[in-house]
């Protein structure tokens, strides 16, 4: 877990930025790069107090969310601040399966105090590839007579796609090939399949990867 910082400082009022993302790289700009599919990434936020009088009641809410972002609230207020301290709020966040690759989004943060904005606190996050092999749940799912297969590759690797009945037997290959890193889509046609529960496997090496799909006609 890579744990990154950010300061700011207005109105006496100090705001770091605690960000500890998994497997998290900190690009230029104060942009975060955070896989796909990535959960238990942290948002911590410290609040100083540089003024010479006690502040009350201050509370940070999320004002704007990317779509693919699925935000919770751990700590999100701090009841006193007296001259010359600090406290923290904590945000736990994940990053959806469904967020496209590269893609980039802003997290923004409104600090209260009082019901009065404070301070706006902005975070740009891009999304990158997992770090694992990912094979995602078909769409759609039901389906008949075709549906479509996704799939991620952290890296270049030997891929081999099949699929089984429920009893174990190999129907059909779909990929036995060399394929570069990124995010994959195959279409599954099962037109001459009948109704029923099929395995869809995918192997990337020693690592193994399964989904249960359902053909109803």
């Amino acid at each position: 877990m890579k744990r990154n910082k950010l300061k700011i400082k207005r109105s006496g009022i100090i705001i770091i930025l605690w960000l500890s993302f998994f497997y998290g790289l900190c690009l230029a700009q104060e942009t975060y790069s955070v896989p796909i599919d990535s959960k238990g990434n942290i948002v911590e936020i410290e609040v100083s107090n540089n003024l010479d009088v006690s502040v009350n009641q201050l509370e940070v809410r999320p004002e704007y969310l990317p779509k693919w972002v699925q935000l919770s609230i751990i700590n999100n207020r701090i009841d006193l601040l007296t001259p010359n301290s600090s406290g923290f709020v904590k945000y736990k966040f994940s990053v959806l399966e469904t967020a496209e690759l590269n893609e980039e989004g802003t997290m923004l943060f409104n600090v209260y105090n009082s019901e009065r904005v404070v301070e706006q606190i902005s975070i740009t996050i891009k999304t990158t590839l997992p770090k694992e092999i990912k094979l995602y749940q078909n769409y759609p799912n039901p389906f008949n007579p075709s549906t479509t297969l996704k799939f991620s590759l952290p890296e270049n690797g030997k891929v081999r796609l099949v699929i089984y009945d429920i009893l174990g037997r190999e129907i059909l290959i779909l990929k036995n090939d060399e394929m570069k890193a990124g995010i994959h889509t195959i279409n599954f046609n099962a037109q001459n399949l009948s109704s029923g529960v099929y395995i869809c496997q995918l192997q990337v090496g020693k690592k193994i990867a399964s989904r249960k799909l359902q053909l109803i006609k």
